[in-house]
């Protein structure tokens, strides 16, 4: 007898390609290619060449970026079960377009934002930005021209009356420029269905659950992206939703595209906060980061050395490193534990799950803080000559501007254990 056993065709797609230069063919390294929808980014190899990998069937955007580049943006198409190639030339540019943030979030009740762009690059950047979306009522100014190393502000305006989902509703701005495109994802929520996932909403600015994406579920659509094509797990600390799962080794890490304990794109001034999340494979490396090119903000990085946890702060021209005990080994057991960092007046505390581990007083009571600086968890921190990049998963990254008290800190760990 002969047993004939069908198997299910696959479902997904996969893309890949070289980045190169136009003018002389030669590839491209540190390009980043990001993938929409999705907000994956992955950057280029010293052969050019990037992937990405497990794509549900679907119409996308690829959009490239590189310092001293035209930014260039391809469309195309993704198959179940085929592997697609997308090569994409870059042509030197004398203007240079750079949108440092992406998405334009409206929440449940704001109509109006700013959206800032730049030119980067040596000469005079001549731009244009439309929509096709119905309920984006306004853009102003919808052309213009940005002269070497500036920016222009424009003004983002909504009709909510037009708004048809009772979630969330996505559309786009497409900005065409002298020096390449961009596609810019606008959000807007009609109502907010996620409240009852927020334990805690004291001085929430930021929070991610992870459940099969990367949205911010406050209200200031903070929303996430990742490079080097993480991917998300069942394994969570109570089995419900997902997680994400970074690799140190793959170079994967979250990106929080803008400071959500700032408020401006100039510098704020905070005296306390908190950052919270659940984490499962503590290791020796970093685990989140400030990327501050000019060092001159406040906000720590906080990373796994000598069995220990540690906390660098940077502020005044000085830097300190606090150091939070001993006995990181004690959870390296294959659980999931709950970590939560708090700042208050120059009091550091630290707590494990719903416990105090640690209290420390340093000098810095107050915070200098700017929009401008995005925020990594996973990666080396942009210190790649001395700190490494761990591997773990991590869930429900939660950011206050306020120090939650330790009764709402066992709250949350009890309402998610």
């Amino acid at each position: 007898m002969i047993s004939c056993v069908k198997t299910d065709p696959d479902i997904y797609g996969n893309i890949y390609g070289t980045v190169s230069d136009m003018e002389t063919n030669e590839p491209i390294q540190g390009a980043e290619v990001t993938l929409s929808p999705g907000g994956k980014t992955v950057v280029t190899g010293s052969d050019g060449r990037y992937e990405f990998n497990t794509l549900e069937a679907g119409q996308y955007t690829l959009s490239v970026t590189k310092i001293k580049y035209q930014t260039n943006t391809k469309y195309t198409t993704i198959n179940p079960g085929v592997t697609t190639k997308a090569d994409i030339a870059l042509q030197t540019g004398k203007g240079n377009l750079y949108v440092d943030n992406k998405e334009v979030g409206f929440g449940v009740d704001l109509t109006q934002k700013v959206l800032t762009i730049q030119n980067k690059g040596v000469n005079t950047l001549n731009w244009s930005i439309s929509t096709d979306s119905e309920w984006i009522s306004e853009i102003n100014p919808s052309e213009g021209s940005i002269n070497a190393n500036s920016s222009s502000s424009i003004t983002i305006k909504i009709d909510r009356s037009k708004l048809t989902n009772q979630g969330v509703s996505e559309s786009r701005l497409l900005i065409i420029s002298d020096a390449g495109t961009e596609e810019i994802l606008v959000t807007v929520n009609k109502t907010n269905n996620q409240t009852s996932d927020i334990i805690v909403s004291d001085g929430l600015v930021t929070y991610y659950n992870f459940d099969n994406d990367l949205l911010d579920l406050s209200d200031y659509n903070n929303h996430a992206h990742t490079v080097n094509n993480p991917e998300f797990t069942t394994d969570t600390p109570n089995s419900k939703g997902k997680a994400l799962n970074l690799s140190g080794a793959k170079k994967q890490y979250l990106v929080i595209p803008s400071n959500p304990l700032a408020k401006t794109d100039g510098y704020t001034t905070l005296n306390e906060y908190t950052v919270s999340f659940w984490i499962k494979g503590i290791s020796t490396g970093m685990i989140f980061s400030l990327i501050d090119s000019q060092e001159s903000s406040s906000l720590p990085y906080f990373y796994v050395k000598d069995n220990a946890f540690n906390i660098g702060i940077k502020g005044n021209g000085t830097a300190e490193t606090i150091l939070f005990g001993s006995g990181v080994n004690d959870l390296q057991n294959g659980l999931w534990h709950m970590v939560t960092y708090t700042t208050k007046q120059g009091i550091q505390s630290l707590y494990i799950d719903s416990g105090l581990w640690s209290e420390k007083k340093v000098a810095y009571p107050t915070y200098q803080l700017t929009t401008k600086n995005p925020i990594h968890f996973g990666g080396d921190g942009g210190f790649p000559n001395y700190r490494t990049a761990s591997s773990f998963i991590i869930d429900n990254i939660r950011f206050h501007n306020i120090a939650i008290t330790p009764n709402q800190i066992e709250q949350i760990y009890n309402s998610e254990k």
